[in-house]
């Protein structure tokens, strides 16, 4: 909903004035919408990697009485039961560091090219090139940068779903190694005398 809301927003400031109606031929239009939404992308991209801390740091509280949990599993206090509940809090936190890494790896995105690019070097092939009628060179390169745009608003899009699925498996294995967690410390609680 966020999204939506930003999306609104970036379209908002062109339809607000009344003197002007939005053209969706219009390429310079285009090419600020395009440059809101990549904006809108990279926030999000961002606001993903500042995540990634706190989601280690709940990973590693999961892990902080590992050593201590398979002590206790190698001891004569243990029974199958408890056995089995330890194998079952390895497995959820194996799923945990998996979607955690996948989460944190980092995805391939379209970089966005630097305007000299544009308004310089293609401009120059555009100019040489004979078919291109000199009064259409503008244009060419207009629609090639936002089209440029466009690939980099997909490219950081695919990114944040990508990010974003891999952050939801994260928290839900990190929830469901939580409560096994806790299960197991209790039962070690339980069966170790004082």
């Amino acid at each position: 909903m966020r999204t939506i809301d930003n999306y609104n927003k970036a379209l908002e400031k062109y339809n607000q004035r009344e003197d002007y109606t939005y053209d969706f031929e219009d390429v310079r239009s285009n090419i600020r919408v395009t440059m809101e939404h990549l904006k809108v992308e990279m926030r999000e991209h961002a606001e993903r990697e500042r995540q990634t801390p706190w989601i280690i740091t709940l990973v590693g509280f999961l892990t902080a009485y590992v050593p201590k949990l398979i002590q206790f599993s190698f001891s004569c206090y243990s029974s199958k039961v408890d056995i089995t509940v330890m194998v079952l809090y390895a497995v959820f936190l194996s799923a945990t560091i998996f979607c955690l890494v996948k989460f944190m790896l980092p995805r391939q995105r379209i970089q966005l090219d630097e305007p000299k690019v544009f308004y310089s070097d293609l401009m120059d092939r555009y100019k040489a090139d004979e078919t291109i009628d000199k009064s259409l060179v503008n244009m060419y390169v207009q629609h090639s940068y936002l089209n440029h745009l466009s690939e980099c608003v997909d490219g950081f899009r695919e990114c944040n779903i990508a990010k974003s699925v891999w952050r939801f498996r994260t928290l839900i294995a990190i929830l469901a190694s939580s409560i096994v967690y806790v299960v197991c410390i209790a039962i070690q609680l339980i069966k170790t005398p004082i």
